[in-house]
């Protein structure tokens, strides 16, 4: 029998060398246990701007030292482009669902996607089955991750994988082997869920509807593989963003300059520099009023979100225009770009209040009107290939 999962990662760790050189051993990681071991004057104490940055610091050296995936990594996939995708995101979804089934935590679900993700751009894969097998070893892999109790791992072996394909435990005993080699045993990685959960606990302070939103938005990232071209934390930043633009320009009396605010707090304490994500943060928009407007399927926990056909359209409207002043101003004048334009913008009346109440009304009616006959661009995880 093979030694434990978390003892093989022990003994590599320790092969390493140095503790600094260790995947798992970082300054947040080390400092944590520095002050848990011996006790330290109150002077030597971490402020809270520190541990956050200590924090932040920890997640892009995962994020550095996770396995990369290589752009338009289904080029070489002997399926073609367009089969290949369709296999990935049905993969995904069966994750999805068979995660959801098992009580599975979020971070196992986003952090199997990572590992598909990886290994579609080292192996070429031959057979559409292959799609779902790579996805059954993530998910059982992942799980040996994050979900610390034996006995929940054993569950997931036996039935989180006969949710997504059938195969034998021998049999993914020895497709672990070969993805574990695939990776070069580099498990550690932070998802862009990783980075959302920083961001709206220590920089945005979000609402429970921004939170939910952003995981909407995460989820459709990860179905399109397009969106592995950016970083996780620059997926976790435009989410985070687009989540309070739409909560915030879905209110009556909205105030532009509090997202003015808000990003440039995210900048600060993530040093991206404010409007090098409108790209993204436009798709993200684009991919939820798709989402909307298709009513296309979706797993029973992640819950849509729905807001107004108008609230979007000021969404969309807010990232064009500000983007558009980041590349006339640059950075430095954009915030003042960001006031011109938020006290141009922001109109109250009480007749434009009633006319959109109207408006939201219709919209949320389009919206939960059921489709008539054509359920082309659905896609049911357990129906026929």
């Amino acid at each position: 029998m093979p030694r434990p999962f978390l003892n093989v990662l022990n003994a590599l760790s320790q092969e390493e060398g140095s503790p600094s050189e260790s995947l798992t051993d970082s300054s947040f990681f080390s400092t944590c246990r520095t002050h848990l071991s011996q006790p330290t004057p109150s002077d030597d104490y971490l402020t809270n701007k520190e541990y956050h940055q200590d924090i932040y610091a920890a997640l892009r050296q995962r994020e550095l030292d996770a396995p990369t995936i290589r752009p338009h990594f289904l080029q070489s996939c002997m399926l073609g482009i367009e089969t290949a995708s369709f296999m990935r995101r049905a993969a995904i979804l069966r994750a999805r669902v068979a995660s959801d089934a098992l009580q599975c935590k979020k971070e196992t679900f986003h952090l199997a996607a990572h590992y598909m993700d990886a290994i579609w751009s080292t192996l070429q894969l031959c057979e559409r089955e292959a799609f779902f097998q790579v996805a059954a070893v993530s998910l059982v892999t992942a799980s040996k991750c994050e979900e610390y109790s034996s006995i929940r791992f054993s569950k997931v072996a036996r039935d989180g994988i006969c949710e997504i394909t059938n195969v034998s435990v021998r049999e993914l005993a020895q497709l672990e082997d070969t993805f574990l080699h695939a990776l070069n045993w580099r498990l550690t990685v932070a998802t862009p869920y990783t980075f959302t959960t920083y961001m709206h606990t220590v920089v945005a302070e979000s609402t429970e509807r921004c939170v939910e939103l952003s995981d909407l938005l995460i989820f459709l990232a990860v179905l399109d593989d397009r969106s592995r071209e950016w970083k996780n934390f620059e997926v976790a930043y435009a989410a985070v963003l687009v989540s309070n633009t739409l909560v915030e320009y879905s209110k009556v009396f909205y105030e532009p300059c509090s997202l003015q605010q808000l990003e440039a707090k995210l900048s600060a304490r993530t040093k991206v520099r404010e409007g090098a994500t409108r790209p993204l943060c436009l798709k993200l928009v684009k991919m939820y009023e798709k989402t909307l407007r298709k009513q296309s399927y979706l797993p029973e926990s992640i819950p849509l979100v729905v807001f107004s056909w108008e609230a979007i359209n000021r969404t969309k409207q807010y990232f064009r225009e500000t983007s558009r002043f980041s590349q006339i101003f640059g950075s430095q004048d954009l915030n003042d770009s960001l006031s011109t334009l938020a006290t141009t913008s922001t109109i109250y009346s009480q007749d434009f209040a009633s006319i959109r109440s109207a408006g939201s009304t219709q919209d949320e009616a389009a919206i939960n009107a059921k489709p008539e006959k054509d359920f082309s661009h659905l896609l049911d995880p357990f129906g026929p290939l």
